[in-house]
């Protein structure tokens, strides 16, 4: 550790030592503590850093999606979650937003994302649901619009490196919107963990 302390004093100790002694420890731990005074391992939580988050936004869109044709529960977009082990901490949805290229001309069109894997018969699975019926306002007949999402079903983005993941957009519900086909539409997620080492 950089602290400089007088360490050969007088038989009598002066106050100008024990001063001097004391102004230079106070110093370091006022702000002057640097990176050459931390030794490495030094187990030192990331909590407290004071930038120990790390961000990763998912963008599920889908640039010519045919709402109309579509049922509900139709996957709209999906990505695939990548891990490099199963001790690597989980991801936390802080944030959401949605846009499309047509609302129709009546109703508010509804979408979900969920957290799925394919099964051993290669049929896709629910984990956890992330967004349910998040409804995506219209503002003008036939016009696109975009915004947040005001709720999350759960924000909870568990994660497993020996198990693939996939972020998956789904139709949910179209509220009679009258939606027509080729639309451009999509959900853009904002995931945030503590920092990996």
């Amino acid at each position: 550790m950089t602290l400089k302390l007088t360490t050969s004093l007088s038989s009598t100790i002066t106050k100008s030592e024990l001063e001097s002694n004391f102004t230079s420890i106070q110093s370091k731990f006022a702000g002057a503590i640097d990176n050459s005074d931390i030794k490495t391992g030094a187990g030192i939580d990331v909590t407290k850093l004071s930038a120990y988050k790390e961000y990763v936004t998912v963008n599920l869109a889908n640039m010519a999606f045919d709402w109309g044709s579509a049922s509900d529960g139709t996957v709209i977009a999906m990505a695939a979650l990548p891990g490099l082990s199963g001790g690597q901490a989980n991801w936390t949805l802080v944030e959401a937003n949605w846009f499309f290229s047509d609302g129709g001309s009546s109703g508010n069109p509804t979408v979900d994302v969920d957290l799925m894997y394919y099964d051993g018969s290669g049929d896709l699975q629910s984990r956890t649901s992330l967004i349910a019926e998040a409804a995506m306002t219209r503002i003008a007949d036939n016009k696109g619009n975009s915004g947040e999402v005001s709720s999350f079903a759960s924000t909870a983005v568990s994660y497993d490196g020996s198990e693939p993941r996939l972020l998956v957009l789904r139709r949910a519900g179209v509220a009679g919107a009258d939606m027509g086909s080729a639309i451009q539409v999509g959900v853009t997620l904002l995931l945030e963990r503590n920092i990996q080492a």
